[in-house]
């Protein structure tokens, strides 16, 4: 690259770099309160795989959870389908699953299993109660 190519490219830079600030930064540094300075950093590279999990593999995961008819089914489902926390946070968003930055893998993978897994079986546990009780009260005579 020429130098004439090289100068084009950094005016351009700060050129944009300059038109996105505020006006009020304008202002100070044009009334000398403030300075500019410029500063050389590395660019972030742009992740080639930003999406982890493709729509196909988070239908089947969740697929294969609400197979599931224990929590810890769930857990094993999870630990062989999802490889990353990357993943794990990408599932959870998908599930309107909240997730805390410092949560670990594992305490991930059982919010996931909780909200899958976890309410289905709540969901059972209390229709079969409800089962039990409307059948014990349809089969007990009136007191009189």
């Amino acid at each position: 690259m020429n130098t004439i190519t090289i100068v084009k490219q950094l005016f351009d830079e700060f050129a944009s770099k300059v038109g996105s600030l505020p006006e009020s930064d304008l202002s100070n540094i044009a009334r000398g309160t403030h300075e500019l300075v410029i500063r050389v950093t590395k660019k972030k590279r742009p992740q080639k795989n930003s999406q982890a999990l493709t729509a196909g593999r988070t239908e089947e995961i969740l697929a294969q959870l609400n197979k599931c008819v224990s929590r810890k089914e769930g857990l094993v489902v999870l630990s062989r389908s999802v490889k990353t926390k990357k993943e794990l946070e990408q599932l959870a968003k998908f599930l309107d699953v909240f997730v805390l930055k410092k949560d670990k893998a594992e305490q991930i993978k059982g919010k996931i299993v909780e909200a899958t897994v976890g309410a289905v079986l709540r969901s059972v546990a209390i229709q079969g109660k409800k089962h039990h009780d409307h059948h014990m009260h349809s089969n007990s005579t009136p007191h009189s």
